[in-house]
């Protein structure tokens, strides 16, 4: 019967190729082009498939499969125009519903013969069966019309292409090609007299191959897919035994090595997805993001580009060697392409497209000068925040669907993993810098000299912290903006100045701390030196000129010469940075361990003593003030101002005696005077009480601590008093007040305050007994060491007093609360 029926192999080749096309694309991804073209294969297989039944005149009817083959032949060209406009993403959808609604118009007159009445089979005179259409009337210009609308709008579809992408667009070309063969073959069916050869047949197949070639070009579905198992079986099946066993081999052993190099790419998907969400890290991520491209993809270099402002900025190189410093603005018709259209860029390709010639040449030439054969977007949503861009690719190697699929699938992974890193790394910056200034915070200092320190432990850290004097006077004189800009333009010339030899940090509101990891205190104070001299050029501005100087206090420590903890290197800092203050300001002073004391300890407590007192007396300042406030408390309690001073001699004293160097004691000794200066606000009723105080009178007492810090923090220059002034009441086990911390987290300042304030206390009358023997306050000295006092200093005072190395007071007036915490 087949034999009877001219060319009928062509109609089963056919459908032969339709078929082995659908079931191949059946078990491919899924994606809507893919979807769309599916449809067009499942029309022509249903057009072929009931062309072949009707010829052979099988059940139902020759009629039936005369139907289905003219409704499928009709809707063929709607569906061509549907898989263009999917195929370039194409968003009006306005035209393509009413070419549905115009194709669902003619159907019924079509499956009623309205516009073409079925063909008479006629039996030729060597047997052969052959349809004629000899019914045909003015009813068929009605879907005519309909198809060349469709046609036309087809057309302009690609003409509009053409104009946006270029002619030389992927799969452009081939699309427009298979267009063009399937109208061919159609008129060629029609027009020719007397014609049995099925040429709509022959130019479906090409027309569905040249569909199937644009997807490839277009890098829209993996060759890996193409031969199943299952087409394989249908292959088999249809084809001729011989050629289908050499080409079933051939295609199974491609798509083994395929598969296999699908398998590799999606363990390296995997470990790639591992790696990168246990790490928050963007330069780690880039680097992991770099090795998983190279390691599957042929190119030497890796480019990867972050967004900052309104461009996208080189941040890492696969080769840190060859990475220049260049960006991308996002206002590019590159990445204009890559937002809008596809997700990666072919240079090659974009070559070719209109869009290249409205790129700068400047992008051009960046492109040309690094090779760059490849850029895909990390995107966020439809925003792209970032580029992976692929350098000096093997010379006419093109990146198949899979690279491109694979690109794609771990750019989108990175995207996501850069996302948070840079939202942590973001949260972690603004909570370790200044937002005034730029440079980093307290917080952060505190954890960098910890670390510092530690890894300095065999080498040098040098500490620097510089205050800015007479910075409340500033702000008043000119207003907290000039201020805030005089902090911003010091810290410029402070981090310019130090460089990479250095962190710089802003420690509190008006002075700046600079750890220097691996530098001595000879080039500390070098750099200090270069310091002031750029604050003082800030002077000699034109601005600066008419405003109060500019100048700054320096004090500098390093370990481990003059510190052994990093506690102690911030605390000398910061006491040596006070001393500078107490020098005349605009000056810097070098922390330094004691020297060997030239007399007995007593003669050279006096001497440090007697030289504050006469510099207060010659110079004012300070101890002029500090005079002026203790006048003020003998003024309200006579005890309390003849116990400062006893508690300031006994502290000074034993600050020398272990061996701390003159500008602590001179602290010491400060802080001793003011230690009890909170109690110009305790009541007089209070403090002159005879009888035991009540726990609401005890509490009241307490709070001289913080009235003393809250009159010293007001007080010019004297906030480095506030350490010793506060912890004067802690004790060494953690039971003491305000703050009831313990051991050395109490300042030692505060810690020898804290032994000369209770021996004082009990040697001296109180109003309601007179002074305890000496004898008897050495013994609660010793006896509390490790408890209320440092167990190392409790001792040494003990013993100084025992070895008469320190006078006793001799003034026994007024005396203090017996039930006053000590």
């Amino acid at each position: 019967m087949l034999s009877q029926i001219p060319f009928i192999y062509v109609n089963l080749l056919a459908l032969c190729s339709f078929l082995l096309m659908f079931t191949a694309f059946a078990a491919s991804q899924k994606t809507p082009v893919i979807r769309v073209f599916m449809v067009v294969l499942g029309d022509c297989i249903l057009w072929s498939g009931s062309c072949v039944l009707m010829r052979l005149q099988m059940w139902p009817s020759m009629h039936f499969w005369y139907y289905v083959s003219l409704v499928t032949l009709f809707i063929m060209e709607l569906l061509f125009y549907w898989f263009v406009h999917t195929f370039y993403r194409q968003k009006g959808k306005l035209s393509l519903l009413l070419c549905f609604l115009g194709t669902a118009a003619i159907l019924p007159g079509t499956v009623t013969g309205f516009y073409l009445a079925p063909p008479t089979p006629v039996r030729q005179a060597d047997g052969g069966v052959v349809f004629l259409y000899d019914q045909m009337n003015w009813h068929i210009l009605i879907p005519c019309v309909l198809f060349v609308a469709i046609i036309v709008l087809t057309a302009c579809l690609l003409l509009k292409l053409v104009r946006q992408q270029g002619i030389h667009s992927p799969g452009l070309m081939v699309i427009i090609w298979g267009g063009l063969v399937m109208l061919v073959g159609n008129l060629m069916q029609i027009a020719i007299p007397g014609n049995t050869f099925p040429y709509d047949a022959l130019a479906g197949v090409v027309f569905a191959a040249l569909l199937m070639s644009a997807l490839y070009k277009r890098r829209m579905f993996r060759m890996t897919l193409l031969v199943s198992d299952a087409s394989a079986t249908v292959l088999a099946a249809l084809a001729f035994a011989g050629v289908l066993v050499l080409a079933y081999t051939l295609l199974r052993k491609l798509v083994d090595a395929m598969f296999t190099r699908e398998e590799q790419q999606d363990r390296q998907l995997k470990r790639f997805t591992t790696e990168v969400s246990q790490t928050l890290s963007t330069m780690e991520i880039m680097a992991k993001l770099s090795s998983a491209v190279t390691a599957e993809i042929g190119v030497e270099r890796v480019y990867i580009c972050q967004r900052e402002g309104g461009e996208y900025v080189a941040k890492y190189c696969s080769r840190p060697l060859e990475l220049t410093n260049f960006s991308i603005s996002e206002t590019s018709p590159q990445i204009t392409y890559l937002r809008e259209q596809e997700d990666y860029l072919i240079s090659s390709e974009f070559q070719s497209s209109p869009l290249y010639l409205s790129a700068w040449e400047s992008e051009k030439e960046l492109f040309r000068r690094l090779a760059i054969d490849c850029v895909v977007a990390m995107k966020d949503g439809k925003e792209v925040i970032g580029l992976l861009l692929l350098a000096a690719r093997e010379k006419g190697k093109r990146f198949d669907y899979n690279e491109i699929s694979y690109l794609e699938t771990i750019c989108s992974v990175a995207s996501i993993a850069l996302k948070n890193a840079g939202l942590y790394e973001k949260m972690f910056r603004e909570a370790r810098i200044d937002p005034l200034t730029g440079v980093y915070n307290y917080r952060y200092f505190v954890e960098k000299e910890a670390e510092l320190f530690e890894a300095c432990r065999d080498d040098c850290l040098s500490l620097i912290f510089a205050d800015v004097d007479d910075f409340k006077l500033y702000n008043q004189l000119y207003g907290v903006e000039a201020g805030d800009a005089a902090l911003c333009q010091i810290s410029k010339e402070i981090t310019l100045c130090v460089g990479e030899s250095g962190t710089v940090f802003r420690t509190s509101g008006k002075v700046f701390g600079i750890l220097l990891p691996h530098v001595d205190p000879r080039r500390a104070k070098t750099l200090a030196e270069e310091i002031c001299r750029r604050v003082r050029a800030i002077n000699r501005t034109p601005e600066g000129k008419s405003r109060k100087p500019l100048s700054l206090s320096i004090g500098i420590c390093s370990a481990p010469y003059a510190a052994s903890s990093a506690k102690e290197l911030r605390d000398h800092a910061d006491l040596a940075a006070y001393n500078a203050k107490q020098s005349g300001k605009d000056c810097i002073t070098l922390f330094r361990e004691a020297a060997a004391a030239p007399q007995r300890l007593a003669e050279r407590t006096e001497l440090i003593v007697g030289r504050i007192e006469q510099e207060g007396k010659e110079n004012g300042g300070t101890l002029a003030m500090i005079s002026a406030l203790t006048a003020a408390i003998d003024a309200k309690d006579h005890y309390t101002f003849d116990h400062s001073k006893n508690v300031a001699r006994y502290a000074a004293s034993l600050a020398v005696g272990v061996g701390l160097n003159d500008e602590q004691v001179r602290t010491i000794y400060a802080a001793g005077l003011l230690h009890d200066i909170g109690k110009i606000s305790i009541p007089e009723e209070i403090l002159r009480k005879t009888g035991k105080l009540t726990d609401g009178e005890y509490d009241v007492m307490k709070s001289h601590v913080n009235s003393s810090i809250e009159m010293i923090r007001h007080l010019p220059d004297m906030d480095y008093l506030i350490p010793a002034v506060l912890g004067h009441h802690e004790r060494w086990d953690g039971r003491g007040y305000p703050r009831g911390i313990q051991g050395e987290e109490i300042p030692l300042s505060a810690r020898c305050l804290s032994i000369a304030d209770a021996f004082d206390a009990m040697i001296t009358d109180r109003p309601y007994r007179k002074g305890l023997p000496v004898e008897y306050a050495i013994q609660q000295l010793r006896e509390g060491a490790g408890k209320q006092f440092d167990p190392q200093l409790a001792p040494v005072f003990a013993q100084m007093v025992e070895e008469r190395q320190i006078p006793l007071a001799v003034d026994r007036g007024r005396g203090r609360r017996r039930d006053e915490p000590l």
